[in-house]
């Protein structure tokens, strides 16, 4: 469930300082720089003052309800016999109380916090962050982030990230501006309209963003059909520090069976109609722009040893002892 060491020409032990001269936490320090830096802009600071007009800038419910609905039908169609039909999971509606306003809701959770569970959960996003998007310097290093000697030199990297007030607040607000999240059985999202000044432009951009929508509540509602027994499983690695499998059994194989679900689906007119409701022009979808986790190719390595039987059995049914767990 970790990087495999040697793989694709990576060191086959983890190595602090490469040949290159570059040092290991240096090096994450810097990614970890780039990344708050560019993602603060764009998912935080050229967003927060469109929330001031929301009948302006932000998609109405009902449209937003669209690609939702859409992504669950392609994925009922491939999965929902491992887990009861698709009648077994309700759709992704905002009067349901499943589909949330991620910006919203962030704040209101932060403000029930104190200082120091805001601080942990900031924390634990830079943990995240250097899990999920510093692959590469993970890579190079032939690091596996939760390994003692790897986090002996991250958890004084992590702690300065989040030191004060106004660095802690930097990292609440990348979990405000995420574009997508789940948890128990919710899916969060964000709803901001094209700002482009020509009609016709941002119709087409409006357009673009419900077919990402789409693709990203493929992924976002295959989380909610992780088991429980499964998401404990999960759990039971986060909870000894150990982040990377962690991030293995959550996003790997959830983007895992969220590809197998995008290279199986048929997109017809009735979904292409649903996904992109009142701002449909006729023209194909555009190119699907989502990515994929890093963890999704130790999914990969773990099924090619369980077998896919056995690994839907456990992430949609519960039976974890046919993926390995105890």
């Amino acid at each position: 469930m970790v990087p495999k060491p040697g793989a694709g020409g990576v060191p086959a032990v983890f190595t602090r300082v490469t040949p290159d001269g570059k040092d290991y936490g240096d090096e994450i320090r810097d990614a970890l720089t780039d990344l708050v830096k560019a993602f603060h802009k764009d998912l935080y600071e050229d967003k927060v003052g469109l929330r001031a007009d929301p009948a302006k800038n932000l998609h109405d419910w009902s449209v937003m309800e669209g690609p939702p609905k859409a992504s669950k039908q392609v994925t009922d169609a491939l999965y929902a016999s491992n887990y009861g039909g698709p009648a077994a999971f309700p759709a992704m509606t905002h009067a349901g109380g499943n589909l949330i306003d991620q910006w919203t809701d962030e704040e209101s959770r932060n403000s029930l916090l104190t200082d120091a569970q805001n601080k942990a959960k900031a924390r634990d996003k830079v943990v995240y962050l250097i899990n999920s998007n510093c692959d590469a310097v993970n890579a190079k290093h032939g690091a596996v982030a939760s390994n003692p000697p790897e986090k002996a030199i991250l958890d004084p990297i992590v702690d300065s990230s989040v030191s004060d007030k106004t660095k802690t607040q930097t990292m609440l607000d990348l979990d405000i501006g995420w574009e997508g999240a789940q948890l128990e059985g919710v899916v969060y999202l964000q709803r901001y309209k094209s700002q482009d000044a020509d009609k016709s432009k941002a119709k087409e951009e409006n357009r673009a963003q419900m077919w990402d929508l789409f693709q990203t509540c493929i992924h976002e509602y295959i989380h909610t059909l992780a088991h429980p027994t499964y998401q404990t499983w999960a759990q039971s690695f986060a909870t000894a520090g150990d982040a990377t499998r962690y991030n293995t059994l959550i996003e790997g194989f959830c983007d895992f069976f969220t590809l197998n679900v995008r290279k199986a689906m048929t997109i017809d007119a009735p979904i292409a109609a649903q996904v992109e409701g009142p701002y449909a022009n006729g023209n194909p979808p555009p190119p699907d722009r989502s990515g994929v986790y890093p963890s999704h190719a130790q999914a990969e390595q773990v099924v090619s040893i369980v077998g896919i039987k056995n690994a839907q059995a456990g992430y949609f049914g519960g039976q974890t002892k046919l993926m390995g767990a105890a």
